[in-house]
């Protein structure tokens, strides 16, 4: 088990080392990470546009790396600007989740891991079909009918982009679909 003391003054100590747990601490670690990032981003960014954008009419190395990079430009941009326009009116200890709250995050992740071995076995479509409709049932959808609804859809979505538009291979599992 994690060993440590709280204080007051200073947020939890744990073998010598101070961790940002007061709402000041981590809007300043939003503004340097952020920052951090989006520098990083700039770089990906501007790697990205040495690559070929398209290849034998289908996308090439660099159209990924460019597209991702600019989004993820724009959202650490909005973590960093989120950081300074919104100032901390007190500052109290974060609450972290614990209970229900810590499980489903412990859930969640377990998901993402079966989710990753069962798009080898059964498939693109089946597995994102089933990922999908849990994660709607964990995060608190209440009807089933709009839970499978977004889950099929999603999935064909993502089908639909990545294999027809993109033409891009999609694991088929051991049940030879996609």
């Amino acid at each position: 088990m994690f060993k440590g003391s709280v204080s007051p003054k200073c947020g939890f100590m744990a073998h010598g080392m101070r961790l940002p747990l007061r709402y000041s601490e981590v809007k300043r670690a939003d503004k340097i990470s952020g920052a951090i990032l989006m520098a990083a981003f700039v770089l990906v960014f501007y790697q990205s546009t040495k690559l070929d954008m398209m290849y034998r009419n289908s996308p090439g190395p660099g159209f990924f790396p460019l597209w991702l990079s600019l989004f993820a430009l724009l959202a650490a941009g909005v973590i960093v600007v989120n950081a300074y326009r919104h100032p901390v009116s007190s500052d109290r200890p974060v609450k972290w989740p614990h209970g229900a709250g810590l499980r489903r995050i412990g859930i969640t992740f377990i998901a993402f891991l079966l989710y990753a071995y069962l798009i080898t076995v059964v498939g693109f479509i089946v597995s994102t079909t089933l990922f999908m409709l849990f994660m709607a049932r964990i995060l608190g959808s209440q009807r089933w009918v709009s839970s499978v609804a977004v889950s099929v859809l999603t999935a064909v979505g993502l089908f639909l982009v990545f294999k027809v538009w993109l033409q891009a291979e999609l694991p088929t599992g051991l049940l030879g679909i996609p």
